[in-house]
């Protein structure tokens, strides 16, 4: 194994480092999602939905320098760049040495684990979410006036109709 394909593995085990670490931190802030959106705390839910969308794009950000380590990485075995970033960390132990292979195997796992429990909690956070929709279109139907479309509030709290809307184009 070349000194560089060594360097570039390093660099490899580090980024999936980084990368758990990342989800990590993700996988703490929807729980944190999950937590303010069961206890309807709105300062606290926009926090952690900030915080996500900042851990997101370091996420995408680490996989972007992934997919390209794994060109280099791909370089180095003789294979194009295209094959090397479709390679599992399986395929891709067989080729090194029992330790770095070992290494990878483990980091990948760890990766792994903390990504399935992150897919968990999303799943929970969008079940929750999905449910809120559903109260709030049966709390709107029900103050909504039948056959008539609401358009929104007066600024004096009364619901402002379709047919108020067009009553008050035709009369001007």
């Amino acid at each position: 194994m070349s000194q560089n394909l060594r360097s570039r593995l390093r660099d490899l085990l580090r980024l999936l480092e980084d990368l758990h670490a990342l989800h990590g931190e993700l996988l703490e802030t929807v729980n944190a999602k999950v937590e303010a959106l069961r206890s309807a705390n709105r300062d606290a839910l926009a926090a952690m939905v900030e915080r996500e969308g900042e851990l997101i794009e370091r996420v995408q950000e680490r996989e972007s320098c992934r997919r390209l380590l794994m060109d280099q990485i791909g370089r180095e075995l003789g294979m194009s760049g295209p094959q090397a970033r479709k390679l599992t960390a399986s395929q891709l132990a067989v080729r090194l040495d029992q330790a770095g292979a070992a290494k990878l195997i483990t980091a990948a796992q760890s990766l792994r684990g903390v990504a399935v429990q992150l897919s968990k909690a999303n799943r929970l956070a969008g079940a929750i979410s999905r449910e809120m929709v559903k109260q709030f279109e049966r709390i709107f139907e029900s103050v909504r006036q039948s056959g008539c479309n609401a358009l929104g509030y007066a600024h004096n709290g009364n619901l402002v109709s379709g047919l108020e809307h067009k009553l008050v184009d035709a009369v001007g």
